[in-house]
């Protein structure tokens, strides 16, 4: 299963009368779709029907049952229990540090419940950040008891100064700090608490966004408010591990810094000891190795602090909530201030704002849900400046909304930069399952599966270049275009009700040898730059 698609499974449908019969799938919940809402099944055959639960959902358990209802009103019912797990923390205790231990006996308390999932993990560390322990909840259903059973380890007898608690609850994918009901530190050989008078572990409005950084440009946001917000970037950030040559855009400020022998720096020159990050604003961090940072902070409960201000033009933009929240659910207060062709995008996917003929008002696009720690760029096309303000629900709800639409493609480089197309395809008749590449040269800048005659793209760049499109169906390139746009960071082409046309030419067969470009264009050899080609008749990636 990949978490970055949706996850997609068969189900097959039997006939077995001797007639004909037409059928409706009834009663299907938000958080699914199908290929087939309706369709008829001839006598003594079968039909398999696809269904998509989008990639986006909470985590959390579903149950529900849909109907297969025939004409006459014969249902036949399926019962459905889906559970969308979020990914456990790799907390785990060098095994250089476990010289001397202590034990603790713990229970653990969420408000005024006590935890009682064995899935549930507790961890152990010390102030720098040292994993000195970790065990699950234990739970015992004859003696209804919830234990923490915890080996807490140390290659030394000093004291740690205090051990911080963590947990990371399953039900929902989210981590909590923990309070312990007594100071806890380290002393070889003790032991914290009883079964009798366990120490309590109690998780309050405290909780931690992981933001975990890939090497490249990566946009994010905040949606905790960190105690270190107010005390410049180099207090904030001082705790990870970054490398030299590590940049952070604030779009909304002009600024950039740059990270350089052991401090973030404005200009190259400047310490960033009084630049300041907040929950309201989007930026980009192009790291040169894997990193991750854990910011510990309170949910956003207030509604100032979940009210974003934007103007005329591009706006980057934080996202506030603690869930994933279809667009039209997160934006449901600038619903009435938004215009047609307002576009709200990552960086990846893409979502624009329509009024269709009927006065409905939508937002379509392959961006689907907006989601905690990713970063957002708003463009209004409207001359005042204006204010919208985020729901709120508790971070241990579960939201589900039904979604359409395909997941975003990551391009073989990732770019800092996108612009936004919303297209139809002429010159071919595109069928399901068929898909769109944008290219500079033979750089894949951008993909967007044919699911509507309208497709949805996010093309990815810095600089101006030209960009051609190919269509690929089944492994093979069948149509192509030369070059017919050019590219420019934040530019948008085409509307909902005005798409851009791409006109493709059908590619005649390929001699079965040799390399060519998607054009058709005989190369003398092995191309050496990255992208696709055609290859003795077929697509070769080139890396």
């Amino acid at each position: 299963y990949n978490p970055n698609e949706d996850y997609t499974f068969d189900l097959r449908i039997v006939n077995n009368s001797g007639a004909t019969h037409t059928y409706t799938i009834e009663n299907m919940p938000k958080w699914l779709s199908t290929n087939t809402l309706q369709d008829m099944i001839e006598a003594q055959s079968e039909q398999a029907l696809t269904f998509s639960i989008h990639k986006d959902v909470n985590v959390g358990s579903y149950d529900d049952i849909i109907y297969l209802t025939d004409e006459n009103g014969l249902a036949e019912p399926l019962v459905l229990n889906i559970t969308v797990e979020g990914e456990r923390p790799n907390w785990t205790v060098d095994p250089d540090i476990k010289q001397f231990s202590m034990n603790l006996v713990g229970r653990v308390k969420i408000g005024d419940d006590i935890v009682t999932d064995a899935r549930d993990v507790v961890g152990a560390f010390s102030p720098d950040g040292t994993c000195m322990g970790v065990a699950n909840v234990n739970y015992d259903p004859l003696a209804a008891e919830a234990m923490v059973y915890m080996t807490i380890f140390k290659d030394n007898t000093t004291p740690t100064g205090g051990i911080d608690f963590k947990l990371w609850h399953y039900a929902t994918g989210k981590t909590m700090v923990l309070e312990p009901s007594q100071d806890v530190d380290f002393a070889p050989n003790a032991t914290y608490g009883t079964v009798k008078e366990p120490v309590v572990l109690e998780a309050g409005d405290l909780y931690i966004q992981t933001l975990a950084l890939k090497k490249g440009w990566n946009w994010l946001s905040f949606n905790v408010y960190n105690k270190y917000f107010r005390e410049g970037l180099n207090t904030l950030l001082s705790a990870y591990d970054w490398a030299d040559g590590d940049l952070l855009v604030d779009p909304t400020n002009n600024l950039l810094l740059s990270y350089k022998e052991g401090e973030w720096m404005v200009n190259d020159s400047t310490a960033a000891t009084k630049t300041r990050v907040g929950v309201k604003n989007s930026y980009r961090i192009h790291v040169n190795k894997d990193v991750t940072v854990e910011l510990t902070g309170y949910s956003l409960k207030d509604e100032g602090d979940r009210t974003i201000t934007v103007k005329k033009g591009w706006n980057s933009i934080g996202y506030t909530p603690m869930v994933n929240l279809p667009v039209a659910t997160a934006l449901a207060d600038y619903l009435h201030e938004a215009k047609d062709g307002d576009i709200v995008k990552s960086q990846t996917e893409f979502a624009q704002f329509t009024e269709g003929a009927n006065g409905k008002l939508a937002w379509k696009g392959n961006l689907t849900y907006m989601k905690p720690g990713v970063g957002y760029m708003l463009y209004r096309s409207k001359e005042e400046t204006t204010s919208f303000y985020y729901p709120y629900y508790e971070p241990t709800a579960t939201f589900f909304e039904e979604a359409t639409g395909t997941a975003g493609y990551v391009p073989q480089r990732i770019y800092a930069n996108t612009m936004s197309l919303t297209a139809v395809a002429e010159g071919i008749d595109l069928i399901e399952g068929d898909k769109l590449i944008a290219l500079s040269d033979a750089e894949v800048r951008g993909e967007a599966m044919a699911t509507d005659s309208i497709i949805y793209m996010s093309i990815s760049g810095e600089e101006k270049a030209p960009i051609s499109f190919a269509i690929e169906r089944d492994g093979d390139i069948v149509a192509v275009t030369d070059d017919v746009l050019t590219y420019e960071a934040n530019a948008i082409s085409g509307t909902f009700n005005r798409p851009t046309h791409i006109n493709f030419v059908k590619m005649e067969k390929l001699p079965q040898e040799g390399w060519y470009t998607l054009q058709g264009v005989r190369l003398s050899g092995r191309p050496t730059t990255k992208g696709i080609y055609i290859y003795n008749g077929r697509k070769q990636l080139v890396k």
